[in-house]
């Protein structure tokens, strides 16, 4: 099973009807404010919406994560009772495509959201979609009505059918709820790290002796290592720092009792093993720790998640480790777990590019979107540029002007220097 495709429409500063499909690697790009945050926050906001635990159509605050301070917020140009279209593909392990769109209204005298509409389709055939009647939209017992003007009662949980009236049909019914579980699967327990990531403290309490979570902020990455370094043999630990030695100029990161609690420390085997608190080493290794805790925490099986996504993971750390970043997630689709990347860092991007050229990752498992780069918009929404990969690691087309800003500083360098001749 897996993730295929996120469609959305009139959500944010997308206007424009878009399908931004997912593979084993998926690359955000683009420039300060053009949409890719909200692009890359959007899975964990669908999986809500799906989800057992929904407790509107669409959540704004769950799981430390903020959406908006009203449904208004969702909606592109924020229009007074506006709407959005959202929806989920996904493929079965047989190959079946199973995908839906809902229609989502707000009605802004109630400050609600509402699904007027909800369509489901099974390998590009229309199951069941249905229509609301909106003068019952509000009562225990929605009407809506489908396409063969069938009347019956849906009741929503999320944004998704639960308690669907027979008169739609046993079998078309079954098929949807199915779906369901597809949609549940592939956005189970989905991971979220923003781009500002916990800064560390000189100490902790100990760690809870069951965490399944990192936390969007990262904030639970050093308890994870503490529990695994005092309670079970200290082998994630050990690969966690580990990785940080070789990876990171022999700065080797440890969890240490401190009295009733712990510590995270630094050693630096430039520096004839000095060990320092991290709290009082550079920003950029508390940067990237819950990323590599994740890395090792999902290959040994004690962390589990349907998708990775990551703001900005290079921020703090210096160009030279981008590339160990990017194969952090490389690593982490080879095993299964498909990653959301938004990324600013031209050296992540040449990482992925030299692992494609010497096979190392399939190309047909990467997909990149620019988004709004040098492309007029359309009624004031963002285009977004699907790129694909070539096998020897080319992109089959490149914005203008994205990492050339270099280049360009260089020409006026040259041409400031002539003029003062």
């Amino acid at each position: 099973m897996k993730l295929i495709a996120i469609n959305l429409e009139r959500y944010r500063p997308f206007m424009a009807p878009l399908r931004l499909e997912i593979r084993p690697m998926t690359i955000l790009i683009g420039k300060n404010s053009s949409g890719k945050s909200m692009l890359a926050r959007l899975p964990s906001l669908l999986a809500r919406a799906v989800s057992d635990e929904a407790e509107s159509p669409l959540d704004l605050q769950f799981d430390e994560m903020d959406f908006g301070g009203s449904y208004n917020d969702l909606i592109h140009g924020r229009t007074p009772h506006g709407h959005l279209i959202l929806g989920i593909e996904a493929e079965d392990d047989a190959g079946n495509i199973a995908s839906f769109k809902a229609r989502l209204q707000h009605f802004r005298e109630r400050e609600e959201l509402a699904v007027t509409e909800f369509e489901y389709m099974y390998n590009n055939g229309s199951v069941i979609r249905l229509k609301s009647s909106l003068d019952t939209i509000w009562t225990p017992a929605p009407i809506y009505i489908d396409d063969n003007n069938n009347v019956g009662s849906v009741n929503f949980v999320g944004i998704y059918p639960r308690n669907i009236d027979q008169t739609f049909g046993k079998t078309n019914i079954n098929m949807a709820l199915q779906g369901l579980a597809l949609f549940q699967s592939v956005l189970s327990k989905p991971t979220y790290l923003g781009p500002f990531r916990d800064l560390p403290r000189r100490s902790y309490p100990m760690a809870p002796q069951t965490l399944r979570s990192l936390g969007p902020r990262g904030e639970r990455a050093g308890a994870f290592m503490a529990d695994d370094q005092f309670r079970r043999g200290a082998f994630i630990a050990g690969e966690i720092g580990t990785w940080f030695e070789t990876h990171m100029g022999g700065q080797r990161i440890e969890a240490r009792r401190d009295g009733t609690g712990y510590a995270l420390v630094v050693q630096d085997a430039m520096r004839e093993l000095a060990e320092v608190g991290l709290l009082d080493t550079g920003t950029g290794l508390a940067q990237i720790l819950p990323l590599v805790a994740l890395r090792f925490g999902v290959a040994a099986q004690r962390l589990s998640t349907s998708l990775v996504t990551m703001e900005q993971p290079e921020l703090h750390l210096h160009p030279a480790a981008h590339g160990n970043v990017c194969d952090l997630f490389l690593e982490l689709a080879r095993s299964g777990t498909p990653c959301l990347v938004e990324t600013h860092s031209e050296a992540f991007i040449m990482r992925l590019r030299r692992r494609i050229a010497a096979g190392e990752f399939p190309y047909q498992d990467v997909i990149l979107h620019s988004v709004d780069h040098n492309d007029p918009r359309e009624n004031n929404s963002p285009y977004v540029k699907s790129i694909e990969f070539s096998s020897e690691g080319t992109p089959a087309t490149w914005p203008k002007g994205v990492f050339e800003e270099t280049y360009q500083d260089v020409l006026e360098i040259r041409k400031a220097i002539r003029e003062r001749r």
